[in-house]
């Protein structure tokens, strides 16, 4: 970069003064400039990419989208980003997409990048979203502990996107976001931000230079306090006040979080006092210029933790190949590459390997790690593909069965992995389960298909099987059950009129479709299938909605499960007395004993069981004929659950949500059913069967 232009970066605080004065400095040529920007970015000097950025668009002088790949991270604010994108030339939505898959931005950018490709397309200055901007969004939208300035530009890109799947995820994750409140401010954050992005620049800066020396973190002073009647620092003999104060009063407003040093001191040393404290309020672009040598062992962990966080694994990779191999590096190794996985980074994880292997030879990877490795090795996916595809049928852990289809489903065969995925989810302990099916749905984000699967179905009536919802304790999870079976019989009901609504728009479209001498179609046969189209649209929309209260609903039932079993894991007392109908059902039954392997059985149905189904809610017809096949298979998973009735010897009953009941024998060949009842009808059921003997 020209000196005087460096000198002048250096030594100017953010108004617009300085801007001016930059603007009159910025080099001849278009493309000079642009190399004077690249420059900043290479350099990682945010106030100088500020500056420039600034001083160039205020100057009217042309501004290549191609600085926002590496200059995004810089910005350092939604606003200013956007107000500079705005007056970029190119393809603005295709250059931010590059910091938003492969990270180094805080999560703030990132959301308020989302929310300006998706603000560029709303505004008609591009034909179409990026094809990657749906999956991305749905991805982030699914991350936890998003806080208030994330969530509205979420809100706000959801809303100028107008994409099902992403505003069903949001909702489904933030439902807070879609309250009427939310959305009227979110609304007016949209109509402020288009604002500030088409107004000048330079009206983005401030009018005089601050009075203030710092703000945000707490700044430490880049020159020690002294008083102005002291002899001067610097030898001169002089009263300081009378020497070297107004340098150093210049200097305090370029004062860090780093005692003594500046904003450009700091940049050229970043290393310098590198704490844990520092590492926990560290912004993205300080972070990646760090030098991994440099790091103290005391805080390797940290910043290990923080660059992987921010997905900076080009730095990652950096940190194993320059550090010292022990057993602390061995582990972030494994911590680093089962991210290398999940983003799918083959060069990365090639040159990761390379490390172990210069250290420990044959590293242990799991198959997710080795069907990356082989990805342009078609002979060689298929071979760790059908390795794995036998691991599973064979493997017991569940811990290594989750392993095995997450590394499926990370990888470019998600379609294939979702498969396995679901096969798994009625054997695998109910937390891996839970962790299968939020890759499942991971999955389906990338592929762009619906946001809910289909199989959450088993794990739903997995969490009524698996717990005892008897007792006045469990009142609340009996509350929420009823909640989640109401909603799943709301989206199985639009599940089943969109298909019919399908089936009968494609009859009319087939029925309407140009034969050799067509006739002409009348302004009524338009207008019908114009209007089917616009009812079928609202039906999905309805269903995403409905989907995402279904998930939010299963996520309340899973923690009045947790919140329940901890409070009777942790309370030895017996509980209190049931008082209310159905309260006393366990008192009916003995303790529940291991079920063991079971054989095949034949079924035996009792007289008139199908005339009890049809008076049954269509979904505890299903979950009872399901839970029935189930226990005729031997499937160890619905034994769990399965009690002995205390006054009738032999008879066993099984949990069919959370208001019915399902009685049986087990013989050697044959599953006896008996009943399906109401629990409240439990007692009168007991009396009748003791009769009968």
């Amino acid at each position: 970069m020209d000196a005087a232009l460096r000198e002048q970066i250096d030594h100017s605080r953010f108004h617009q003064g300085a801007i001016r004065e930059l603007a009159a400095m910025l080099p001849a040529t278009d493309e000079a400039l642009s190399a004077q920007i690249a420059e900043t970015i290479t350099a990682h000097d945010h106030m100088g990419f500020a500056l420039l950025m600034t001083a160039a668009l205020h100057a009217g002088r042309r501004v290549s989208a191609e600085h926002l790949v590496g200059g995004t991270a810089l910005t350092g604010d939604p606003s200013r980003l956007g107000n500079f994108a705005w007056k970029m030339e190119g393809d603005v939505p295709a250059a931010l997409m590059v910091p938003i898959r492969h990270g180094g931005i805080s999560r703030e950018m990132q959301a308020g990048a989302l929310f300006i490709v998706a603000a560029w397309w709303a505004e008609g200055r591009c034909a179409n979203l990026p094809p990657e901007f749906a999956a991305e969004a749905r991805t982030f939208a699914r991350m936890k502990d998003h806080k208030g300035g994330v969530l509205v530009y979420l809100a706000a890109a959801a809303w100028k996107a107008k994409d099902e799947g992403f505003t069903a995820v949001l909702r489904q994750n933030y439902p807070q976001t879609f309250k009427e409140e939310a959305t009227a401010a979110m609304e007016k954050v949209v109509t402020a931000a288009l604002g500030i992005f088409a107004s000048p620049a330079i009206d983005l800066v401030p009018a005089e230079p601050p009075r203030m020396l710092a703000q945000g973190r707490t700044m430490r002073r880049a020159v020690e306090k002294r008083s102005r009647n002291d002899l001067c620092h610097c030898g001169s003999g002089k009263k300081y006040k009378r020497c070297c104060f107004g340098k150093d009063e210049e200097r305090l407003h370029f004062s860090t979080d780093v005692a003594g040093m500046t904003q450009a001191e700091l940049r050229d040393e970043p290393e310098a006092g590198l704490t844990d404290a520092r590492l926990q309020k560290i912004t993205p672009i300080e972070l990646a210029r760090i030098d991994p040598r440099k790091v103290p062992e005391a805080v390797r962990r940290r910043y290990i933790t923080c660059i992987i966080s921010l997905k900076l694994f080009e730095r990652m990779v950096e940190y194993f190949e320059v550090t010292d191999w022990n057993g602390e590096r061995k582990e972030e190794w494994g911590f680093g590459m089962f991210f290398v996985m999940t983003r799918q980074l083959k060069d990365v994880a090639e040159r990761m390997v390379a490390v172990h292997t210069r250290h420990e030879p044959d590293p242990d990877l799991r198959d997710g790690i080795r069907l990356l490795l082989v990805r342009d090795d078609p002979a060689g996916e298929l071979r760790v593909l059908a390795e794995t595809a036998l691991g599973i049928l064979t493997e017991t852990d569940p811990d290594q069965l989750e392993k095995l289809a997450y590394g499926i489903l990370c990888s470019r065969h998600a379609e294939l992995g979702i498969l396995i995925g679901r096969s798994l989810l009625p054997i695998l302990p109910r937390k891996d389960a839970t962790f299968i099916l939020g890759a499942i749905l991971e999955a389906r984000d990338r592929l762009n298909l619906p946001p809910d699967d289909p199989f959450a179905d088993i794990l739903e009536q997995r969490l009524a099987e698996e717990t005892h919802d008897e007792g006045k304790d469990a009142a609340e999870l009996r509350a929420a059950r009823k909640r989640l079976d109401a909603k799943a019989a709301e989206v199985r009901d639009l599940t089943e009129k969109i298909a019919r609504q399908r089936r009968e728009l494609d009859r009319l479209e087939k029925k309407r479709r140009p034969e050799a001498h067509p006739a002409p179609h009348t302004p009524a046969d338009v207008a019908e299938l114009r209007e089917m189209r616009i009812k079928l649209d609202g039906l999905k929309g309805t269903l995403h909605e409905r989907s995402a209260e279904r998930i939010t609903l299963r996520r309340e039932l899973e923690k009045a499960r947790d919140d329940l079993e901890a409070l009777r894991h942790g309370n030895a007392a017996p509980a209190p007395a049931a008082d209310g109908p159905g309260d006393d059902e366990a008192a009916h039954y003995l303790p529940e004993q291991p079920a063991g392997n079971q054989p095949l059985r034949l079924i035996e149905f009792p007289h008139k069981f199908r005339e009890t189904l049809e008076e049954l809610p269509r979904q505890a017809a299903r979950s009872a004929l399901a839970m029935i096949g189930r226990l005729a298979g031997g499937e160890p998973a619905a034994f769990v659950g399965v009690v002995q009735l205390k006054a009738c010897h032999g008879i066993l009953r099984q949990r069919i949500g959370s208001e019915h009941r399902l009685l049986f024998r087990l013989h050697p060949d044959r599953v006896q059913i008996l009943d399906l009842i109401n629990r409240r009808d439990l007692d009168r059921k007991i009396k009748t069967l003791r009769a009968t003997g």
